[in-house]
């Protein structure tokens, strides 16, 4: 009788899980700077279907953990692989290339050619497979993967290695550009950069707070109320386009040309799945006169759900009757810097120039190692030390590492110097040094890697000697964003606890019913009704 019980209810759920049409599109956006908080402070601002269907209908994971020291394309790379950056190969957009002394894409292989850019990108850095490639492979090449992003890096990641278009926007001309090793240019991006270009467009844009983003400023002080914001981009402002990239009216070009996707390929319409990816930001507009940017962040959030919403709708009707569809809004980790303060407020502070520590420290590995250019490099907190230098004159290597940590150490402003060495063994005197491990790609680390106390200034003018460097301002790392996933057989609920974000991709293809990527090592989250 046991028997008979136990075999109808395997039965039972084995005809469950048959009957299930396997989703036909995964929807995934990805979100530089959300933030939990916010989200919950506006949603009694936002419609019903965007942000608030998410928090509502979907699995709400509120702290997904990634790690310390990602960027937007490294988080990215974590999410959609299921891999840290140790086994991915992409520890930021931009690498320090020590053999040729310089700053580049991590994408740049030189060789591939550029539609309406000049960058040679492909995917050959990524080490490990995607989920988009995973979905291109359970079907056989039918399904369709596109992917669009603002940033370079971040759209090859999304794409992987066999998407059919990755595009992004290039800063410098605002076109849409891709690289020539995606077989397709879609027709909505190259109308767009005949027909409405965005150069054409920006004299005549301004960007001023919409309506209902007036109606959530009451959680602001009265001026900032009285008298709101308004950014334009000049055509004689060099940087517009890049200024432009971190407004939500990016984002809504960004949206607007996946939806069109949506519609002109029919995602989400045939036997097998189709993916969609894109990414946007909510970080705290750069542009302001002044440090404070509440106002335009509340706007862009409220922008935000408003486009979110008209792409979900737009997914839905090619999906409703073909097995659905599965969203997966990511938020990432914010930055780890920001404008400084106003000096008016005597906040504590200072300034560390990258190229006043880089020739001290060589001056001292002079005293006592002799004459010679010991420091050839420094990149985004990591210090390159002469390798060849040191190895002609039969020094370890390690040791000079440690004497430029213990040097730079000494230094005002300095938080932490430490060593690759101490990272590679878990050693680092950081508040996660596994993490830091798994998040350091050794093949662009430097040999000494040093943290800037919060609040003080960094002056990176080390690889921009002679021209006017802009400060930023250091601001204590949090690793965390929230997460969130829509599916047929995904019950609404909320993790209030970390989460590793590397169990994010076997989360999704567990629900698509595909193999994981092939870096994921951690098991999906038990989401199932």
């Amino acid at each position: 009788m046991l028997s008979f019980v136990a075999a109808t209810m395997v039965s039972t759920a084995l005809s469950v899980v048959l009957g299930a049409k396997q989703p036909r599109l995964v929807l995934g956006v990805f979100i530089e700077g959300l933030r939990m908080e916010t989200l919950q402070d506006l949603a009694p601002y936002f419609g019903h279907d965007g942000f608030n269907r998410l928090l509502r209908q979907g699995a709400v994971i509120t702290d997904a953990d990634f790690g310390p020291g990602l960027d937007a394309a490294s988080a990215t790379a974590l999410l959609l692989t299921g891999a840290a950056p140790a086994a991915n190969g992409i520890p930021a957009a931009v690498v320090y290339d020590a053999a040729k002394l310089r700053t580049r894409n991590v994408f740049d292989d030189g060789v591939t050619m550029g539609n309406y850019t000049d960058m040679t990108l492909s995917p050959a850095t990524l080490q490990v497979s995607t989920i988009a490639d995973e979905v291109k492979v359970a079907g056989n090449g039918v399904g369709m993967v596109y992917a669009i992003a603002s940033d370079a890096a971040c759209a090859v990641i999304q794409g992987g290695h066999s998407a059919n278009s990755a595009v992004f926007v290039n800063d410098v001309t605002g076109n849409w550009a891709t690289s020539t090793f995606y077989k397709e240019f879609p027709v909505s991006a190259s109308m767009s950069n005949r027909t409405a270009p965005l150069s054409a467009r920006l004299d005549t844009m301004s960007w001023t707070p919409m309506q209902a983003s007036g109606n959530a400023a009451w959680m602001l002080p009265e001026h900032l109320r009285t008298y709101p914001f308004r950014h334009t981009f000049k055509r004689n402002d060099p940087d517009r386009f890049a200024r432009y990239l971190t407004t939500p009216m990016a984002n809504a070009d960004i949206v607007r040309l996946a939806t069109q996707y949506v519609s002109t390929y029919k995602l989400g319409t045939r036997q097998s799945t189709d993916m969609l990816t894109l990414s946007c930001t909510l970080e705290p507009f750069p542009g302001t006169r002044t440090t404070e940017a509440r106002y335009e962040t509340i706007d862009a959030y409220m922008r935000a759900d408003a486009a979110l919403a008209s792409l979900f709708k737009a997914a839905e009707r090619n999906t409703a009757d073909n097995g659905g569809m599965v969203i997966l809004v990511a938020g990432l980790p914010p930055r780890q810097w920001r404008r400084p303060d106003d000096e008016t407020w005597g906040l504590p502070d200072g300034t560390f120039s990258t190229r006043k520590a880089m020739s001290l420290l060589n001056m001292y590995l002079m005293a006592v190692h002799g004459t010679g250019q010991w420091v050839s490099g420094y990149h985004d907190g990591r210090v390159y030390l002469n390798a060849d230098l040191i190895k002609q004159n039969n020094k370890d290597i390690a040791d000079m590492r440690s004497q430029a940590a213990a040097f730079l150490q000494r230094m005002s402003g300095v938080l932490q110097a430490y060593t690759i060495d101490q990272i590679i063994t878990g050693t680092a005197p950081v508040d996660d040094p596994q993490g830091l491990r798994r998040n350091t790609t050794i093949a662009y680390a430097g040999d000494v890697f040093v943290q800037i106390i919060p609040g003080w200034k960094l002056q990176d003018d080390y690889n921009r000697a002679g021209t006017t460097t802009p400060q930023t301002a250091a601001v204590a790392a949090l690793t965390t964003a929230p997460v969130f996933i829509l599916a047929p057989e995904i019950p609404a609920q909320t993790i209030g606890v970390p989460v590793d974000a590397r169990r994010i991709a076997p989360t999704v293809t567990r629900q698509l019913r595909i193999r994981s990527p092939n870096g994921a090592g951690r098991p999906p989250l038990s989401l199932q009704k």
